[in-house]
């Protein structure tokens, strides 16, 4: 399977590439109007979401001010992009030199900034867990039940950097993980 970004679902302040595989925050500052569509996170789903199974999926990051994850459309189409998991969203922030967890509140020193994030969604047993792709080494988990379909999340760099999906698997095992080895 294919992993790509959804336009139609990406904040006004966000640019899409036309292969939809990365976002970056635009320079073209979006009407006032057109910002109140989803008015607390820029961020972007990807047009494919799950509702079971096990996926794997790889990002490019750069910079600081980014979060990855998943989330409901439901939540999106509420305008409710709130990084919590009480607004149908489960994501990995870097901030400040830092993973955040919101679920539960976790802080996380790195010890290197990130390049590549591995995100491993096994709804099955209901957990999402975040893995530094490079070092192949885990970062956090987190249960993630839902009732509804989720999608990958993205929110790209405070800094201007983009994100981009690099990678992307899907099985239907809940035993396989990628981060038992």
């Amino acid at each position: 399977m294919t992993l790509s970004l959804d336009p139609d679902s990406a904040h006004p302040s966000l640019e899409v590439t036309a292969d939809g595989n990365t976002v970056r925050l635009s320079e073209q500052r979006p009407s006032q109007s057109a910002c109140s569509r989803l008015a607390l996170e820029p961020c972007v789903l990807a047009a494919q979401g799950f509702s079971g199974g096990c996926h794997y999926w790889e990002v490019e990051v750069a910079g600081e001010g980014w979060a990855l994850g998943v989330g409901s459309r439901t939540a999106l189409e509420r305008g409710r992009l709130a990084l919590a998991p009480q607004a149908g969203n489960w994501p990995l922030t870097f901030r400040g030199g830092a993973y955040e967890c919101f679920y539960p509140l976790h802080t996380l020193v790195a010890d290197s900034k990130p390049r590549r994030l591995g995100v491993f969604l096994n709804l099955e047993r209901g957990y999402l867990s975040f893995y530094d792709a490079r070092k192949m080494s885990h970062i956090f988990t987190v249960p993630s039940k839902s009732s509804e379909r989720l999608y990958p999340c993205f929110v790209p760099p405070s800094s201007g950097e983009s994100l981009s999906i690099a990678h992307c698997e899907c099985w239907e095992d809940p035993d396989s993980d990628p981060g038992r080895m």
